[in-house]
């Protein structure tokens, strides 16, 4: 029904099952949505978007500058995790 949290749920399960492709394409969809509280989409469907990018999951090409961009969008609303992955990116020399 265009939950917000409902579609990172579902991203979650999707994971556990191996199935990286539609974990990414509901991460997408939650990290997208703006009916979450913040009005710009879930935080953990970012980070975890990010997380995808990093490592080129759910048929996406590894891209660090699109991983970092992920990260830091997450980090904006204290998701601690990208806030440390955004740094740990910029620390490697990976810029936007």
């Amino acid at each position: 029904d265009g939950h917000p949290v409902a579609q990172c749920t579902l991203a979650k399960i999707y994971e556990l099952q191996g199935n990286w492709l539609m974990a990414r394409e509901w991460f997408e969809k939650s990290a997208r949505n703006r009916r979450s509280i913040n009005g710009k989409g879930v935080p953990e469907a970012m980070h975890s978007l990010g997380t995808y990018y990093l490592h080129g999951k759910g048929e996406l090409k590894p891209d660090l500058q699109i991983a970092l961009a992920w990260f830091r969008l997450a980090s904006r609303y204290n998701h601690e995790m990208a806030l440390f992955d955004a740094q740990t990116l910029e620390n490697a020399g990976v810029v936007i």
